[in-house]
């Protein structure tokens, strides 16, 4: 009976897991809804609502905001939202195509934090993203041997001119043009 109860119980906490994963990339959705309909180069409608890479990217919008309120600190959030996500999505890890597509959407919700000034979200959707890219380059594609660290600590710890600019680089629209008139005369600051 003890066992049956403390299975349930797993049962439930993981519908609960699953469902507050379902809210947080609802709500990422209507936050680029919101920005006059621009999803800064990223397609939401490749994949269907109940795929997995939807999922994935709820999971890890909700540790990003469980680690926001027990750390606050952008690169512990990237390292477990990649630990949490290898162990419970392995399909999507090993398919380059929806690694990039989820890359893709945090590089948009990236823009999106950085337009309306959230420099946490900002921070661990760079980070996030350049980590899956590099995972592709390294894991996948073979382009480079090791994933570089350094430019994923980097991005966890930019200042505003070097967040606008990685961000302006990897968008085809122009919706950070004008933050990057601003910050562009900002001296390059890299970190030691």
């Amino acid at each position: 009976m003890v066992l049956r109860k403390k299975l349930k119980g797993e049962a439930r906490k993981a519908a609960k897991a699953e469902a507050a994963a379902a809210r947080e990339f609802e709500l990422a959705l209507k936050r680029l809804r919101l920005t006059g309909g621009c999803t800064h180069g990223w397609d939401p409608t490749k994949y269907p609502a109940d795929h997995d890479c939807n999922k994935f990217i709820g999971d890890v919008l909700r540790v990003f905001k469980e680690s926001s309120k027990s750390r606050g600190v952008a690169g512990f959030a990237v390292g477990e939202a990649v630990s949490f996500t290898r162990d419970i999505f392995p399909d999507v890890w090993s398919d380059s195509a929806s690694l990039e597509w989820i890359a893709a959407a945090f590089i948009s919700l990236g823009t999106y934090a950085r337009i309306h000034g959230e420099v946490y979200l900002c921070a661990t959707a760079m980070g996030f993203s350049e980590s899956l890219k590099q995972h592709v380059a390294c894991f996948h594609v073979g382009s480079q041997p090791l994933i570089y660290t350094a430019k994923i600590d980097d991005l966890l710890w930019a200042e505003e001119r070097r967040t606008v600019s990685y961000l302006k680089k990897r968008i085809p629209c122009k919706c950070l043009n004008a933050k990057y008139k601003a910050v562009k005369s900002l001296p390059k600051m890299y970190t030691c």
